[in-house]
């Protein structure tokens, strides 16, 4: 990516589909540009371990909590930053509901 805007321009990511993002969409993204096997293990442990700390809180719009920290990762990812930045993303809520 030459331009941090040039995400915003793809025609195939829309930001504003967020509702529509999951686990999945999170891995696909990271396959584009991540080549190793052990970056999506790592994702899928961050993963597995914010969809504990949020089992059961719900957010003001009844979705379950989780769909706020995948969106977040999968805009990361979108962005191309590293793994661990997604992984932190996934995490960054995990603080406040453990």
């Amino acid at each position: 990516m030459k331009n941090i805007n040039d995400w915003q321009r793809t025609e195939v990511r829309n930001i504003n589909d967020w509702k529509n993002y999951s686990i999945e969409t999170l891995i696909d993204y990271v396959k584009e540009y991540a080549q190793r096997p052990e970056s999506i293990k790592k994702i899928m442990k961050a993963y597995k371990r914010a969809e504990e700390a949020h089992a059961g809180v719900q957010r003001a719009s009844g979705q379950p909590y989780i769909t706020h920290p995948v969106a977040v990762a999968n805009f990361l990812a979108i962005m191309r930053v590293d793994i661990d930045s997604i992984c932190a993303g996934l995490l960054h809520d995990v603080i406040e509901d453990t």
